[in-house]
């Protein structure tokens, strides 16, 4: 009876996921210009809030790198917009946002409670600093152009990204990955007594969800077409 009643719903949200998907995505047919650019910005912050959460919902170590990693692939787009395609634009941005949480997470999450939130809010302002300095004092220039695609383009395939962001959770959140974060976020001495590679787990959850706000920062910078260092690592 149980098993009858389980799997109608399963189904049912399955489908209505899928049609709500198919609603938004042919929704620049019928919608205004000032829609689709409203829901692509709609989606980025979806994407940035769901990979933040990622990491620190489970482990509950609160991050506020987000607009760091942001940034870098807003940069990514940046330095290579004009050389590569759209697509593996986004995956340079998401890949070059993940080796510097690789970077990070493995000087930082060993620490704790509020010295990790000191330490990744500080990287925010470390970047954008040292980045405005590099473009004044060696480049010679303050801000660089963005090769743009279109409203509608960008509005796809931030699409796509949130949706492969979705599955990713969800495929995480029902796995013995998943099972380790949240034992982590329990009992981090538990956790490593049962076997949980503590550190490794961290880091690698850590550099998966800036993967994802990489390849959003890396997207977004092609629809703004100028950007400098104040706007790549706004915090707000």
């Amino acid at each position: 009876m149980t098993m009858r009643k389980t799997i109608p719903k399963k189904f049912f949200v399955l489908g209505l996921f899928f049609v709500v998907l198919l609603l938004l995505a042919v929704s620049p047919l019928y919608a205004s210009r000032y829609t689709v650019v409203f829901l692509t910005t709609v989606f980025m912050y979806v994407v940035l809030t769901v990979s933040w959460t990622l990491f620190s919902g489970p482990t509950g170590y609160i991050s506020l790198a987000a607009a760091a990693f942001f940034g870098a692939g807003v940069y990514t787009s940046a330095l290579l917009g004009f050389v590569l395609p759209l697509p593996a634009l986004i995956i340079s941005g998401g890949l070059a946002s993940s080796c510097l949480a690789l970077l990070v997470g493995s000087l930082t999450l060993r620490l704790k409670g509020i010295y990790f939130v000191m330490f990744t809010f500080g990287l925010v302002e470390l970047l954008l600093h040292f980045v405005l300095w590099w473009e004044i004092n060696i480049t010679g220039t303050t801000g660089r152009v963005v090769p743009s695609a279109g409203n509608t383009t960008v509005f796809h395939l931030m699409l796509t990204v949130l949706v492969v962001l979705i599955l990713t959770a969800s495929f995480i959140k029902h796995s013995k990955f998943g099972l380790a974060l949240q034992s982590i976020g329990e009992c981090e001495e538990a956790a490593a007594h049962s076997g949980v590679h503590v550190t490794a787990v961290k880091i690698s959850t850590f550099a998966l969800s800036a993967f994802f706000m990489g390849a959003a920062g890396a997207l977004m910078a092609t629809r703004w077409t100028y950007i400098d260092p104040r706007i790549a690592f706004n915090p707000v």
